[in-house]
Formats: C-alpha cells, structure tokens, sequence
C-alpha cells in the first residue's frame, strides 16, 4: 500500500511541475497563470519532499544531506497570498500586482527558519561557539516544524476567506464558476488538514499518527489537488478571453445601444436576479461580448452597470415623493436590490452619499 501510496505522491510531484511550466509559458492570462503556477509549484515541491523523505533519499551520503538540511522544500505562508491575488487576477484580468502587496510574502521567512537555524548552527560550530552534535538543534527544528503548521493553516484559511468575499462582490464575472470551484476545493482541503492538525499537535497523539498512517492522509489529497488545479486552471486560462482584444466598432455601438433600450424602456434591472448571462441573452450577445463591451468600452463591472440604473431609479422616485408611501427599503428593493447592504454600499459609491444624506441634501422630507 505504501508504494502505491508514494506513486501517487511521485506522479502527482511531476504533473504539479508539468502544469507549472506550461502556466509559466502561456501568454494569455499571464499574472494569473503566473501565480497559479508558483501555488502549484509550492505543492509539488512539499509533495516530493514527503515522498523522499518516505524513500529514504536524505539518509545518508554528504549531499543528500546538504540538500535536504538547506533547500526549503515545504514554502507554505505564500500559499494563501496566491490564492487571493490568483482570484483577484481572474476577476479583474487587467489586474497586476503592485509593490506594495507584496508584504503579504512576507511570512514566508517562518517557513525558512528551519534551512537559517542550520545556517546559525554550522556558523557557531565553526568559530568555536558551539559543540558538533549538539542534539538541541535538531530538537528545536523538529519542534518548530511541528507547531509552525498552525501559523500555516491559520493563513491559508484567512486569504481564502478574503478571496471569497472577492468573489461575492463581482458574481456576474466570466470566471466566477471557476473561482468558486477553485475556492471550495481549498476549503475542503483546509478542514482535511484541520482534523489531521489538531491530534498532530496534542503531546503523544502525533507520533502514534505519523507512525500509523504517516503524512498520506494529508498529501493525497493535497495531491488530488495540485492534479485537478494544474489541469482545469490550464483549460480555463486558454479559454477566457485575453484582456485588450478590441472588439469591432459594428459590434460596440449596436450592443450599447440595446443595452440601454433594456435598461431605460424594458427596465431589466429590476430584476433582482438579474445576472451577466441573463442580461446578454436579452441583448442577443455572448456573454463574453458584453463583459468586454461593459468593462473595456464603458468602464463599468457588470454591477457597477446595472446599480446605477437602480440608483438612478432610487433617486427619481425620492424627487417625486415616493419616500411619503414607501420606505428606503422598499424603493431599494423595487428597484432591483435584492438586499439593503448592497443598496446602502452602492447608492454611497456612486451618489458619494448616503440615501439619508441624499434626501436630506434634497430638502426632501
């Protein structure tokens, strides 16, 4: 069972680099491919480590224990910054990310404690300052790579909860189905990795579990996963449009034009389940078209659109006196809001007030 085990690490190790390198090559997408193909990266390296760790490869002979003592196979506080920015940039393809985010890579220096301790050890060795062998070392490393897993799992939790609420604001995006697939995968890792974490930290019941099953329960999957991002996130990015392709004029204008009929004289934003497929079915176009149309020729998100036809009508109808028959609320939801939250965030963005501000600025009682 063990070698079928540790085959299923190998071949997931070597698809993990293949899907890697051919993101790294792809020149559609590439911020997006670029960091789901560092991610991928990540797993396969953590992967291979476990498999020749299981092998016996580090054992014995000098380089083999250089390699496994100072290269930092197990790269895991970056994984839930590039599950956000991979989000991020699949949402927005014009997304890059800016120097300033990348303070978010920064707890990749607990991951690296291991390989500078040994550094700081073989440096003290060497001007006297410690004895050869000194078993504490060793301890403090195994310790430390025991407890830092939570540190780990705590970030990749965090980021993917942040990359969900990403996703709840832009729902109407070309790659929303992706995203939430690429989403609920890691979440089911992370509750995986949870019950394999807790006994793993509690004195005693971590030996008894890494003795009886090893680290399989939590590779595997992780390897079903590093096979299932690499392969569907590869498909996905050659199928999503490049961001920039023009479209032409004779497309543009006539799109805009039905638009605007749909929204002005049909009204459609006052459907509350109105979505990006629905609304280029009643225009007669590609869902694809119209997200390039509404974002390269408008300037707008599909929400973005859509909210300020409800805003607009929100307005008017405060102008007029409707607030003597109705609530905020109800106006809110009559024209297409489907909750208050979401009409109080988008009446402030685009009024620059609040619909209380709003009426009071109006002189309306």
């Amino acid at each position: 069972m063990k070698v079928f085990l540790g085959t299923i690490l190998l071949l997931g190790c070597m698809q993990g680099v293949i899907a890697a390198v051919l993101l790294f090559r792809s020149k559609r997408h590439r911020q997006a491919n670029k960091l789901l193909g560092v991610l991928i990266l990540l797993i396969s390296l953590a992967t291979f480590k476990v498999y020749s760790n299981a092998q016996g490869w580090w054992d014995q002979g000098l380089i083999p224990i250089l390699i496994a003592n100072f290269v930092p196979f197990f790269i895991i506080m970056p994984v839930g910054p590039l599950v956000y920015f991979y989000v991020k940039s699949c949402l927005d393809p014009r997304f890059e990310l800016p120097r300033k985010d990348r303070r978010h890579f920064w707890p990749v220096l607990l991951d690296l404690v291991p390989v500078l301790t040994v550094f700081l050890y073989l440096a003290l060795v060497a001007f006297g300052m410690e004895r050869p062998n000194d078993a504490r070392w060793g301890v403090f490393i195994d310790d430390y790579n025991d407890y830092v897993d939570i540190p780990r799992w705590l970030s990749v939790t965090i980021y993917v909860w942040a990359a969900w609420r990403l996703l709840r604001k832009a729902p109407a995006a070309e790659a929303a189905r992706w995203i939430r697939q690429f989403l609920r995968g890691f979440m089911v890792f992370q509750c995986i990795w949870l019950v394999f974490l807790v006994p793993q930290e509690l004195p005693g019941s971590g030996d008894w579990l890494l003795d009886h099953l090893g680290w399989y329960p939590l590779y595997i999957p992780l390897v079903v996963l590093s096979y299932w991002l690499g392969i569907k996130g590869y498909l996905l990015s050659q199928a999503l449009p490049v961001p920039g392709t023009p479209l032409p004029v004779s497309l543009v204008q006539p799109t805009v034009q039905v638009l605007e009929r749909l929204m002005a004289e049909e009204k459609l934003y006052r459907n509350p389940d109105l979505n990006l497929s629905l609304l280029a079915s009643s225009a007669g176009v590609a869902p694809k078209t119209l997200s390039t149309v509404l974002n390269q020729h408008l300037g707008k998100s599909f929400n973005e659109y859509v909210n300020e036809y409800r805003v607009r009508e929100v307005q008017g109808r405060l102008r007029g006196g409707a607030s003597r028959d109705l609530t905020i609320a109800g106006l809110a939801y009559e024209s297409g809001f489907n909750s208050l939250p979401t009409f109080q965030r988008a009446f402030k963005a685009i009024s620059g007030v609040t619909p209380r501000e709003f009426m009071v600025k109006s002189g309306i009682e």
